[in-house]
């Protein structure tokens, strides 16, 4: 019995060792058919936008580079007939194309449901500017505090929930790229396009907040793109109205208006290139109707090879501004100025003409081929590189039954907003504290220069849940009723905005009449705070007051909507007036440096960049 159980045990093992030898062999195999698989897959996937590629005509490689307007709310026939004749890379949305989520999504479905019945079946990039605050595309959705707002966080983290939160929004309706972070360091405190929309004007700040919303807004499902290249926020001129120049050395340049740039490149999809002159970049000039001009970075090819192409190593794509802004329609042709473009090395013409001659416009781009004033081989790699971003951000794997209006129903839900105001109130920042937080029972006169702004001031005390006696106004001037209410009431607090477009000014009526609140309110001893809920340049105006708080955007909350919040609106001045009802200091710090103003804006720094309290 013995010898019996033994052999029984050794034949046991024998099997068992034969079995582990087998195991250990088909992993093996296993694991080549694996790699052979991956390997296959990753020629697939090349093929594929190679395979796309060579069945594009001349005519359909010029429309992929094109992205075109929108007029109205819906696709109406001639632009489907449009989509489906020619392959247009991309169409953008204004505020005015999207008038609810139901339209949005259905509008996404049916320009997608047209381009992919086309010859090329090529998937759109659909496109909007949702930066967040100041520019804010989807009225129906969370505006965000903005990146100036952001940048005050000082948390990367921050800028990564807000991206997250736009991107979840933006996917959910059909929009698969979003024009945006904003990269440009705004360090021209006159600077009247950027402003807060920018996050800084410390180079370092813009590139760490940025870098936190490219990686919120790609895990919201969306393409990003920095803009402007290779930096707006020193001008003093709108490129929108006229061209502006840079008169900054390169050595300069490259600390500042590049930096955020060579930080974040290797992750962005795509770079706007701006209608701005930097003559120590590129000193060449372009013979334009106006006569010699510095040559703007849209159709620099030294700006776009040399440095961002070359000295940064980017791969990704390039993206024109807006065409027929005024930087480039007064000086050159709608078909000179998309011509040069193509020339200089951007790969996507962002709006060139009006939509209803886009077919026409791109019979002669295919002309202008054939003439040789454009490369085919440049198109060719610029279309090429189109179809790889779209394919890394899953664009050309689009499936309308992705898009399920369940999901479009929670763009600016109760949920979004309350990380909104999170986000908010983290940028909420208290330069100077005499009297808070507003103590319970205290009578509070709120001072507003629009009813949007004081609903937003009232839904923050609500949100609170302070035990206040308030008195809202809004003014225009200081009148004797302003005056009166003054003298009934223990606190004044005062929103001050200096909007965006204008340069720091006293004589604009939304800061005259707080100075003039200040010093009345001042005089009769009353507790005065001021609220700077635009850029943050005008807290230099109200030294003598008890408390001053910056925020940063002043875009309020419809007040039909009665402290409702499913519409779209900057949480800003709400978030202040939490902060201010339930805690004597803030998260917030100021994210530039603010100038003291005599009667012009000096250098002499008044509060510095990371002030706060």
């Amino acid at each position: 019995m013995r010898k019996l159980i033994d052999a029984i045990l050794v034949t046991t093992m024998l099997f068992g060792c034969g079995s582990e030898s087998a195991t250990k062999s088909s992993a093996k195999s296993e694991k080549k058919v694996t790699t052979k698989a991956k390997a296959q897959k990753k020629v697939t996937k090349k093929n594929k936008v190679d395979t796309i590629l060579k069945r594009m005509s001349l005519k359909e490689k010029l429309s992929q580079m094109m992205v075109i307007g929108m007029t109205g709310a819906g696709v109406s026939s001639s632009l489907k007939s449009d989509l489906k004749r020619n392959c247009y890379g991309g169409v953008i949305y204004f505020r005015n194309n999207m008038t609810s989520k139901s339209q949005v999504l259905n509008m996404s479905k049916g320009l997608q449901a047209a381009a992919t019945s086309s010859h090329a079946k090529v998937p759109l990039l659909i496109a909007t500017d949702q930066e967040g605050g100041v520019v804010n595309r989807l009225n129906m959705g969370c505006a965000m505090s903005g990146n100036m707002a952001i940048g005050a966080t000082n948390n990367k983290n921050d800028a990564k929930k807000a991206g997250k939160l736009m991107g979840d929004e933006l996917s959910s309706l059909g929009i698969n790229t979003d024009l945006a972070p904003v990269v440009d360091v705004n360090n021209n405190p006159n600077n009247s396009v950027i402003g807060i929309r920018s996050y800084s004007d410390s180079p370092a700040l813009v590139a760490k907040m940025a870098s936190g919303e490219i990686n919120g807004l790609h895990q919201g499902g969306v393409a990003t793109c920095l803009k402007h290249f290779p930096g707006h926020g020193n001008t003093a001129t709108d490129s929108h109205s006229g061209l502006p120049v840079v008169r900054t050395s390169a050595a300069q340049a490259k600390k500042v208006e590049l930096y955020p740039y060579s930080k974040n490149v290797k992750d962005t999809d795509i770079v706007m290139t701006g209608h701005i002159a930097f003559p120590s970049l590129d000193s060449s000039k372009m013979n334009s109707k106006k006569g010699k001009i510095y040559t703007p970075a849209s159709l620099s090819y030294k700006m776009i090879h040399s440095i961002l192409r070359n000295q940064y190593h980017y791969q990704g794509v390039v993206m024109t501004d807006g065409m027929r802004m005024g930087a480039l329609s007064t000086h050159f042709s709608e078909l000179d100025a998309a011509i040069y473009a193509i020339k200089a090395g951007n790969d996507m013409i962002l709006m060139p003409t009006d939509t209803g001659k886009m077919n026409s416009f791109v019979n002669s781009l295919v002309q202008a081929v054939k003439k040789g004033r454009i490369k085919e081989k440049d198109v060719n790699a610029s279309v090429k590189r189109i179809l790889k971003m779209k394919e890394k951000r899953g664009i050309l794997n689009y499936k309308a039954s992705n898009l399920k209006q369940a999901k479009a129903n929670a763009v600016g839900s109760s949920a979004h907003h309350a990380t909104e105001n999170e986000i908010a109130k983290d940028g909420v920042t208290i330069l100077k504290n005499n009297g808070l937080p507003i103590a319970d029972g205290a009578k509070v006169l709120l001072l507003a220069p629009g009813s949007s702004e004081l609903s937003c001031m009232k839904l923050g005390i609500k949100r609170a849940n302070k035990s206040l006696k308030v008195t809202g106004m809004v003014y225009q001037a200081m009148t004797t009723t302003i005056q009166n209410a003054i003298r009934q009431n223990d606190v004044i607090i005062c929103v001050s905005e200096l909007p965006l477009g204008y340069r720091v000014s006293q004589t604009v009526t939304s800061e005259r009449t707080p100075i003039a609140v200040n010093r009345y309110a001042k005089l009769l001893k009353k507790k005065t705070m001021i609220i700077s809920a635009g850029s943050p340049y005008d807290t230099a105006f109200y030294g003598s007051a008890d408390a001053i708080v910056a925020v940063y955007n002043s875009f309020g909350l419809d007040p039909t909507e009665s402290l409702q919040t499913n519409k779209a609106y900057a949480p800003n001045i709400a978030a202040a007036l939490e902060v201010m009802c339930t805690s004597k200091t803030s998260k917030g710090r100021l994210p530039v440096n603010v100038y003291q103003y005599t009667n012009a804006l000096t250098n002499k720094i008044l509060y510095k960049r990371g002030s706060g309290c």
